[in-house]
């Protein structure tokens, strides 16, 4: 059985937002100047998690640096970065893609991990299911938070959504991406070309646990991806859970969440809206 202190939370901030517009990880959102990723740095720190690793890219350094130092003094906050990482396999065409920003953030770590976005708000309730997951199951090699889909849709346009089938356990057997995800005006949740969701569905938010097992997993398929040196294709985190849970049956884990509670920014028409729900958090 871990304890806290062996586990890590990696949070990629690598982003520039095109969407968006800007880099969305930066962009303050609470009443005290606050970035979206200081939210769960906070509740990290609150479940007892004292390692905290910022995967970024190396022109944000600055901006990074002055705003992080308030949790000097509660959690060894480190930068690491995305840029620099992938500058080692230049011979590659394209690199890029969440498991990256993972391994990244992984180098030289022994720990569990957590992994997350730093542009999207998680709520307490995720970070302490994930936790208490790591923590408490012993057969459960990755973990991740399952979010309600109709809690995490735009009014201001659509969505890609990774939607999660699981057995009677809460086991994941499969992770599907849906693309151009909207509530119409009636209320009605489907893609652009038909199709319907009750809105209830799991879906992965890129909240992710993962223990040493899944990480070496995840170094082994990169090796193989680098020398493959395939042309425009993402290194994702959902395609290798889904090969991982082909080869490990039943060994990742869905935390079902009661608030379901989720926030972020995906265009700028989210922003307001964003920080009015962050209001008192």
């Amino acid at each position: 059985m871990l304890d806290q202190n062996e586990i890590s939370l990696i949070i990629m901030a690598a982003g520039h937002g095109s969407r968006f517009g800007g880099p969305k990880q930066l962009m303050p959102v609470g009443t005290n100047g606050e970035f979206l990723m200081d939210y769960s740095i906070e509740y990290a720190i609150e479940q007892g998690i004292e390692e905290i690793v910022i995967v970024t890219n190396s022109s944000f350094e600055t901006t990074l640096c002055n705003h992080l130092k308030k949790f000097d003094s509660r959690a060894q906050v480190t930068l690491k970065y995305q840029d620099i990482f992938t500058k080692e396999y230049d011979n590659t065409a394209v690199l890029y893609g969440t498991a990256i920003a993972m391994l990244a953030g992984a180098v030289g770590c022994s720990n569990s991990v957590i992994v997350l976005n730093a542009d999207d708000y998680y709520g307490r309730e995720g970070f302490e299911s994930v936790t208490e997951t790591l923590l408490n199951n012993t057969n459960v090699e990755a973990c991740l938070a399952g979010y309600h889909l109709e809690t995490t849709l735009s009014d201001f346009g659509t969505v890609s959504r990774a939607v999660c089938t699981s057995d009677v356990n809460n086991f994941l057997h499969d992770i599907s991406e849906y693309h151009h995800i909207q509530k119409d005006l009636a209320g009605n949740i489907s893609t652009s070309d038909g199709v319907l969701f009750s809105g209830k569905e799991p879906v992965s938010m890129n909240f992710w646990g993962f223990k040493q097992i899944f990480i070496d997993f995840v170094e082994e398929e990169f090796r193989h991806f680098v020398l493959s040196n395939v042309e425009n294709h993402e290194f994702g985190i959902p395609d290798l859970v889904k090969q991982y849970i082909k080869l490990h049956k039943n060994s990742l884990l869905i935390c079902p969440l009661n608030t379901s509670e989720w926030a972020g920014l995906t265009y700028p028409e989210d922003l307001d809206k964003v920080k009015t729900f962050l209001k008192g958090k």
